[in-house]
């Protein structure tokens, strides 16, 4: 049963992994040329079952694309465990799954791991985040937003992420890396349930992972907690491997988790995205005179009180009644404006006049001045 096991695992962490697409900094991840086909056939097969799923078109996040595909998945590895188990009873599965597993987790944490120390996964708050009553906010951006407020928990995190991440990469400590995974996935996990954040399928999958590690050594770990056993180094059976091609690939494969995880802060030299470079206008603009105008001119019912420039190139504007209407714009710094671009071609100029900014609005030959001071955040 537990060679059985075993192989299901090893079958299900393998195409899951295969066609879970990944955004990859080298090289495109081959779930990405392959969800199409499997998204296709998956709704056949649903359609001939009578199952009306809403299918999205794409495995992202916790679509029902991917749950369906992930239940496939499942049923496709218990049909092959079957088959393999039965006529393959001498395989070194769990040399296999152990190691085919801890460096998946690893690649994860490793790549989370710095992303969440170079801030590029909790990233400040936007302007017009900070401004939207607390009410209104979604739960999975109220906890964004407040983790992304302070660099040190980010880095703290971070690092308890890389440092078992390491661990998982060797075979003397992948046991306390896997028991540090384990616990710090479990509350991610939580988080993401509890915070409706849309990754609990993956987040699920590398809970599932740390498992498939743990289980080879849940006899010891139920010594050193419950009878006070110190935990013995177990001995895994080891494949039959040329050391020399072993290493190499050992190296390589650690030598590419580390370069994936690192490249685009090194490339762009952004250690910390929260003293990065944002857009020469970026900020919160509050209306000193005029709104009404300028709520005339763009059609509103409510009165605007803010204007927000994302850095996404995003003109946010929000009313008396706390509504937000976003227009995407194409920037002009050296020339100190923006322009918007709707069919209606707004053109916004920002001139600094002493601790206040007047914004300069034109539109179909009309010309609204406005006065406005830049609230520091």
């Amino acid at each position: 049963m537990i060679y059985y096991l075993r192989i299901f695992s090893l079958i299900f962490i393998f195409f899951f992994t295969l066609t879970l697409p990944f955004p990859l900094q080298f090289i495109e991840h081959p779930g990405f040329l392959l969800e199409n086909g499997f998204i296709t056939f998956e709704k056949g097969v649903c359609d001939f079952l009578g199952f009306n799923f809403d299918f999205q078109g794409h495995f992202y996040s916790d679509s029902i694309d991917l749950l369906v595909h992930t239940f496939v998945l499942i049923f496709f590895s218990l049909i092959a465990s079957l088959f393999i188990a039965k006529y393959y009873k001498k395989l070194k599965i769990e040399t296999l799954l152990i190691t085919i597993s801890s460096y998946i987790l690893s690649f994860f944490f490793i790549k989370f791991g710095f992303d969440k120390l170079f801030k590029l996964q909790f990233y400040a708050p936007e302007p017009n985040i900070l401004f939207t009553p607390f009410g209104q906010l979604d739960k999975d951006i109220l906890y964004w937003s407040t983790i992304g407020k302070s660099y040190s928990y980010n880095v703290f995190l971070g690092l308890i992420e890389i440092f078992p991440g390491i661990l998982l990469l060797n075979s003397k400590t992948r046991k306390l890396g896997a028991f540090i995974a384990f616990g710090v996935l479990i509350n991610v996990l939580m988080v993401n349930i509890s915070y409706q954040i849309e990754v609990k399928i993956l987040s699920s999958f590398l809970v599932f992972l740390s498992i498939c590690i743990l289980a080879s050594f849940w006899k010891e770990f139920l010594g050193f907690f419950f009878q006070n056993k110190s935990i013995p180094n177990k001995e895994i059976q080891k494949l039959n491997f040329n050391t020399k091609y072993k290493n190499l690939i050992k190296f390589s494969v650690i030598f590419y988790i580390f370069f994936e995880s690192t490249f685009l802060a090194f490339s762009t030299g952004n250690f910390n995205d929260d003293v990065a470079e944002r857009p020469k206008f970026h900020g919160t603009y509050e209306i000193q005179h005029n709104s009404e105008k300028l709520t005339e001119l763009f059609q509103l019912k409510s009165k605007i009180k803010r204007l927000f420039i994302h850095r996404q190139d995003y003109l946010i504007l929000q009313t008396e009644n706390d509504d937000f209407y976003d227009y995407k714009f194409s920037s002009f710094e050296k020339l100190n404006f923006i322009v918007l671009d709707s069919a209606e071609k707004f053109k916004i100029t920002f001139e600094k006049k002493g601790k206040f900014y007047e914004i300069t609005v034109e539109n179909l030959g009309k010309i609204l001045s406005l006065k406005s001071l830049k609230i520091q955040q």
